[in-house]
């Protein structure tokens, strides 16, 4: 997608400055009922990793209840110890950041700002976004519009999910050994459909990794079909 270089450059430096300390935190903590998706998951976090770039903050994970903790395998039934429940246990850390309020948010708290005199104000993201921000951070907003003066506004906002699920999701080394070694897995073969000329279709081995200009489909079966 246009300007995928730059954007996850301009994310990545938002999200990790040279020094910790003194910055504006957006702590999240997790969402009510725990039953979105993984996709409808990261469509919200992306609205608040957009809200932290609009307000000069850095986004966190609350480390008591972090978002997403219904993915992750509890420690005491066997998950890693070192992650907790916290999406870094799949996905590569979104700051190198730390704050003490990371701690003991209150259930009933979505999210806070935090500042290093450790004062909160808890944060109402639609009503933020209504009165304040865009679903997409302006700077990048008027960047895309320059390349592409004919997009929509809707697909203003597919771009910026895909953008910020593209930073989110970011495997994790132990993750990605895992993914590769189910792809290539002894005694387990990976078979893909190639169609010819004639309209018939025949097996073939799938290649690893998948070459340049790959189109990759995902069909959900679910109560959305």
């Amino acid at each position: 997608m246009a300007l995928t270089k730059v954007t996850q450059k301009y994310i990545h430096d938002k999200q990790n400055p040279n020094k910790c300390g003194g910055e504006r935190y957006l702590i999240l903590n997790h969402f009510p009922g725990d039953l979105y998706g993984i996709g409808a998951l990261f469509q919200h976090i992306a609205d608040y990793l957009s809200i932290a770039i609009q307000t000069n903050s850095i986004l966190l994970y609350a480390e008591d209840q972090p978002p997403g903790q219904n993915f992750i395998q509890s420690p005491g039934d066997g998950g890693d110890q070192t992650c907790g429940r916290s999406l870094d246990c799949i996905f590569q850390p979104i700051s190198k950041c730390k704050h003490e309020k990371q701690r003991g948010i209150s259930e009933r708290s979505q999210s806070i700002f935090a500042t290093t005199k450790s004062n909160e104000i808890n944060l109402d993201v639609p009503a933020y976004l209504q009165k304040f921000g865009s679903a997409i951070p302006p700077v990048l907003e008027t960047a895309l519009r320059e390349v592409q003066p004919d997009i929509t506004n809707e697909m203003l906002k597919y771009w910026w999910r895909a953008q910020a699920s593209a930073y989110l999701m970011r495997l994790n080394a132990k993750t990605a050994s895992r993914m590769k070694e189910l792809r290539l897995g002894n005694g387990v073969k990976q078979l893909g459909m190639q169609w010819g000329s004639d309209g018939d279709a025949t097996d073939v081995d799938m290649p690893f990794p998948m070459p340049e200009g790959t189109i990759s489909m995902h069909v959900r079966h679910g109560d959305k079909g």
